[in-house]
């Protein structure tokens, strides 16, 4: 499972933070990065519409946070590193 969920939220984290929210940077301006981490966070939750709402509502604050942590930090890295560790926390929980 940990393998799984380093793999699948590397691609998420390069999808959404880094080409998604890159290109918003980008054509929006630095200067307008909230929104920028809100239309992301949004279409991140497009691949989770399966989860109940207020999951989804989780979701959405996750993929806020994460989007901060790459434009904070101008790096993956982190945002990927927290998104593998909550969701293999999560994963822990859910199992037990």
């Amino acid at each position: 499972m940990l393998f799984a969920n380093f793999v699948s939220n590397f691609y998420e984290e390069f999808i959404y933070r880094g080409a998604i929210l890159g290109l918003l940077l980008t054509v929006l301006g630095r200067q307008r990065a909230w929104p920028a981490a809100i239309i992301s966070a949004v279409l991140f939750c497009q691949g989770h519409l399966h989860y109940p709402p207020a999951l989804l509502a989780t979701v959405f604050v996750a993929g806020l946070v994460w989007a901060w942590m790459t434009i904070r930090y101008r790096s993956l890295w982190p945002a990927w590193v927290s998104h593998t560790l909550a969701d293999t926390i999560v994963d822990a929980l859910v199992k037990t």
